[in-house]
């Protein structure tokens, strides 16, 4: 679009000094675009003083769309005719055609007599010399008038060419000439470009008028395209002269821009050389070529590849001379290389030839590896070496057995040589052997060196014994004796046998020294009578490592307690508040568990009305006969039973 929101402008106004202006008869040009429309309008034309405020009415008549043109004007432009014919013909939704849009407005700018025909255009002869003015332009609707714009401030006089471009830049880019300038929408709507020649013929570059549109960017900001037009066929080695030149609104050139001078380098590569070919002798090799004639041709580099993908080396330091066609080089190291030779000119243009393959034949096995050293952790094996410092190393070979004196039986570890001086091997946890392990280095050729030192090493043990189990818990006048069914591993060191007051509580070791591997047995001497106990065992391997405890075991050593008491019951009855309470002499309650209170309406037929509890008082607040028997009894850790005297009580 030549005319977008790009600038915040919707609608233009331009005015210029007619071309034809003498003293004597002076008149100023408008037209007028908006974004929206091209025609189909009426306008009124508004001018001022350029030190006033008011505006004046200059426009006899609203300015609209004119029905044709006079013949002689028609006859001067053959395509006014078609113009005109396809405008008034056309019906309101071919008029929106986009295509037909942009022709009609291209040729408005051309022609201000189609752009008079479009009601777009004005001509103010009523001005004065020397005097400023500013034109407004309104759009009538009905009886609406709203403001379409203003045109800049012109002085009336004399016509002048609008200025020149600005900025007009050219840059080689390769074999291409690549022009820039400021575009500005205000002053011009195309271009067109020229090029002077060394022998002084200028030409125009463009065919048809440049016109650029602006495109969004990748952050979708609307830019003119960088660059905006591009020179191709320029002669290397010639010098050019470039200038530009605006086409106004009213279809006027602009000034010529300032001249921008170029001279085309040459970027044309010399031939590549041909035919390279390579053969070795032992480690000297060998490289011929073939090159084509040309005259800037300066010499030669010579690059060399183990790969063929690269990355090449240079191998000369100077450039060999262009004469000669081969080149020699004897290297640090056998192996496959690849050669490619690259043609200079003195412009310091290069091209390359094809590959050259050359095999120096390696007969020279890499260095025995030194340094093999293990590291052991859990359930693996971490090994490094001294790297070896052959250019042509293709990598190493690790061998591993478990019987050092037996080299039939060593095991490849890696299917691939390993390219690092390092590599880590996993094994179960559980696995207890003693390990070998060697190296051998292969180079690209596969040649073999001698085998490393031995490195040996064994996995740290992190295998606990199995659970140990309790079999039976027995008695003596001693203490209690666990009994348990031994392990079986063959690392086994020992056990140790634990012991708590409950299930919930912390566990105590009870052996002071570690119980022999060979026990199955241990007598606890420092337990007491009528207590409970709760034993557990660990076995314990030569490495450490311990199993979890074993199930727990009761124990419960039965010890006769010598018990001489008497229980003596006294009830006081609270008759307001309807309950009994009874209280009863203390025994001593190391010897007992507790107490516990019957009751019933005949001494006969007491039963227990509490759970056994350990305070020596009782309030029987459940008082639903007339009449009770109440009895205490305590009960021995032993298992003996000390009853009270019965006590009645009566409500009556």
């Amino acid at each position: 679009m030549i005319f977008c929101n790009c600038n915040g402008q919707d609608s233009f106004v331009f005015a210029r000094n007619h071309p034809a202006n003498s003293a004597g008869n002076l008149s100023i040009e408008l037209k007028w675009y908006h974004a929206l429309s091209l025609f189909g309008k009426e306008f009124n034309v508004y001018r001022r003083d350029a030190n006033l405020v008011e505006w004046r009415l200059v426009s006899p008549k609203p300015v609209s769309k004119l029905q044709s043109l006079p013949t002689s004007l028609i006859e001067q432009d053959e395509e006014l005719d078609f113009f005109i014919d396809a405008l008034n013909q056309a019906s309101p939704e071919e008029l929106e055609d986009d295509f037909l849009k942009l022709n009609i407005l291209l040729k408005s700018f051309e022609s201000n007599e189609f752009a008079r025909f479009l009601g777009i255009y004005f001509k103010d002869n009523e001005v004065l010399q020397g005097k400023s003015y500013q034109y407004k332009i309104t759009i009538l609707t009905g009886s609406q008038e709203t403001v379409l714009g203003e045109s800049s401030v012109i002085e009336a006089g004399n016509y002048r060419q609008t200025l020149g471009v600005q900025d007009l830049e050219a840059y080689q880019e390769g074999r291409v000439i690549n022009f820039n300038w400021t575009q500005d929408l205000n002053l011009y709507y195309a271009y067109n470009l020229y090029e002077t020649d060394s022998i002084g013929s200028t030409n125009r570059l463009n065919n048809q008028p440049l016109m650029l549109s602006m495109q969004p960017d990748s952050l979708g900001t609307l830019v003119f395209p960088k660059p905006m037009f591009k020179r191709r066929g320029s002669i290397e080695g010639a010098s050019y002269s470039y200038y530009i030149e605006g086409i106004d609104y009213f279809g006027e050139m602009s000034q010529p821009s300032s001249m921008v001078n170029i001279r085309i380098d040459d970027v044309t590569p010399p031939p590549p050389p041909l035919n390279l070919s390579g053969r070795a002798d032992s480690l000297r090799v060998l490289l011929q070529w073939e090159q084509e004639d040309t005259e800037d041709l300066k010499g030669y580099n010579i690059f060399r590849s183990p790969k063929s993908e690269g990355e090449f080396v240079p191998v000369n330091t100077d450039l060999i001379p262009a004469e000669r066609s081969s080149y020699s080089e004897t290297l640090q190291n056998p192996g496959p290389y690849y050669y490619r030779v690259e043609a200079e000119d003195h412009t310091g243009n290069k091209s390359l030839s094809e590959m050259a393959f050359v095999d120096a034949q390696d007969v020279f096995p890499p260095s025995q590896p030194l340094d093999l050293a293990i590291k052991s952790d859990t359930g693996r094996f971490y090994l490094t070496w001294r790297e070896n410092e052959e250019l042509d190393l293709g990598g190493y070979l690790l061998y591993r057995t478990v019987d050092e004196n037996d080299p039939d039986h060593y095991v490849l570890l890696n299917a691939e040589p390993l390219d690092t001086n390092y590599y880590e091997q996993r094994l179960p946890k559980n696995v207890k052997n003693e390990f070998f392990y060697f190296l051998v280095a292969i180079d690209t050729s596969y040649n073999r060196s001698k085998p490393s030192a031995i490195a040996t090493a064994v996995l740290p043990d992190v295998v606990a014994p199995e659970r140990p189990v309790i079999s039976q818990v027995g008695y003596s006048d001693e203490g209690i004796i666990v009994n348990w069914i031994r392990n079986v591993e063959e690392d086994l060191a020992g056990y140790h046998l634990y012991r708590s007051d409950s299930l919930n509580s912390d566990d105590t070791q009870v052996n002071q020294a570690q119980i022999a591997k060979s026990s199955f047995r241990f007598v606890d001497r420092t337990t007491i009578g009528n207590k409970d106990y709760y034993y557990r065992l660990a076995a314990i391997d030569s490495s450490g490592n311990i199993s979890p405890l074993s199930e727990a075991a009761y124990a419960f050593r039965r010890e006769e307690l010598l018990l001489e008491a008497q229980l003596t019951v006294k009830l006081k009855s609270q008759k307001g508040k309807k309950t009994n309470r009874l209280e009863w002499s203390e025994i001593d309650p190391k010897l007992i568990k507790g107490y516990v209170v019957f009751r019933g309406e005949t001494e006969k037929s007491i039963k227990p009305i509490t759970g056994l509890v350990a305070s020596t008082n009782f309030v029987d607040k459940d008082l639903k006969k007339e009449a009770y028997f109440y009895q205490v009894r305590a009960y021995s850790i032993p298992g003996k039973v000390i009853i009270s005297k019965t006590v009645e009580w009566g409500a009556k």
